[in-house]
């Protein structure tokens, strides 16, 4: 399978519910360039999702979760987080000026994405977009809503002249597929504006969510299913499973394409041994080649834990990485 420009995409978290998430140049470093013995060697990651954490979209409660009530002002907050000055995408471009100067790559470009949050049905009043006020009970003015979003998060990023970034396009933060009031119609047409007008969507569902199977009818460019599989101190996370399931998203990219999401919680010895079995299998079984988007606690920061962990087995996962991103790992250059 050809590597795109956009094969392997690490999530940045740039908000939670208590506000800001700092994730700045420093943090970002391990993350653009790969370092071996202190030396800038090569690039790491070639692209980039900007997101918040869930906890600043969704209400939960015990059982289940609720869409939280976002009008215009709350997305334009997001936005702006998403472009605040020395963190981000600020922080990002800094970071990739950095290394291309040092590799001698004057031409080289990291890709971003950023995020569409969700229109919620229950907002009655979202904003006035095309000198209407936008209902959101009603379809038509929640594509409405999108298109704005996406809009607007282009006009900001170009206005921010960033020259060492590309906009690929936008994170669509769903989970899942949830079919009821009209949510694949409203998918189907936002992805197919997104391309209209010359970016990609992508989308990263959880281990069996609804909708997984047809992510291509969706119209999503990239799409990657979550294993799902994390360590024993993280067994009341959702949706939480063996390491059986890296076979089975195996089979999944053998079967539809999709890719697999790639998760480390945190930089914990016994986290670097799950991550390393989805290293192994991935490229025993070949889901090395599909596509991945990376969930790595909040992103920069956890790699750059990684990186600078004192345990050494923990920092073995980033070298490995690096082979694994490249396309260069064999699942016997796993230290288990």
């Amino acid at each position: 399978m050809n590597r795109h420009p956009e094969h392997d995409l690490l999530l940045c978290y740039t908000v939670d519910a208590f506000g800001h998430i700092p994730n700045d140049k420093e943090l970002f470093r391990p993350a653009v360039g790969y370092y071996q013995d202190g030396e800038l060697k090569d690039f790491m990651y070639d692209s980039f999702i900007f997101l918040s954490s869930p906890n600043y979209l969704y209400n939960y409660f015990p059982g289940g979760y609720s869409h939280k009530d976002l009008n215009m002002e709350d997305v334009l907050s997001f936005i702006g987080e998403e472009l605040k000055e020395g963190f981000a995408m600020d922080a990002l471009n800094a970071a990739v000026g950095e290394a291309k100067e040092k590799l001698n790559r004057p031409d080289y470009k990291a890709h971003v994405f950023m995020s569409l949050l969700y229109p919620a049905n229950t907002v009655k009043e979202f904003g006035v977009v095309e000198g209407k006020m936008r209902d959101l009970s009603v379809l038509e003015d929640r594509l409405a809503a999108l298109r704005w979003m996406a809009d607007e998060s282009i006009r900001q990023f170009k206005e921010k002249h960033f020259a060492h970034l590309d906009l690929s396009g936008f994170y669509w933060f769903c989970e899942e597929m949830e079919y009821e009031d009209q949510n694949r119609e409203m998918t189907q047409a936002t992805t197919a504006y997104i391309r209209s007008i010359g970016y990609k969507t992508c989308w990263c569902p959880w281990f069996g969510a609804p909708g997984f199977e047809d992510w291509k009818e969706l119209g999503f460019d990239i799409a990657t299913q979550q294993a799902n599989f994390f360590p024993e101190h993280r067994k009341d996370w959702p949706n939480r499973g063996t390491q059986e399931r890296l076979p089975a998203v195996a089979e999944w990219t053998r079967k539809i394409g999709i890719g697999v999401g790639m998760e480390m919680s945190d930089a914990e010895h016994e986290s670097a041994e799950v991550f390393k079995q989805y290293l192994e299998t991935g490229a025993r079984e070949g889901f090395m080649h599909y596509p991945h988007i990376y969930y790595l606690g909040r992103g920069p920061k956890v790699l750059n834990n990684i990186f600078t962990s004192p345990d050494p087995y923990v920092r073995s996962v980033y070298h490995e990485l690096y082979k694994y991103i490249h396309r260069t790992l064999k699942p016997e250059d796993v230290q288990m």
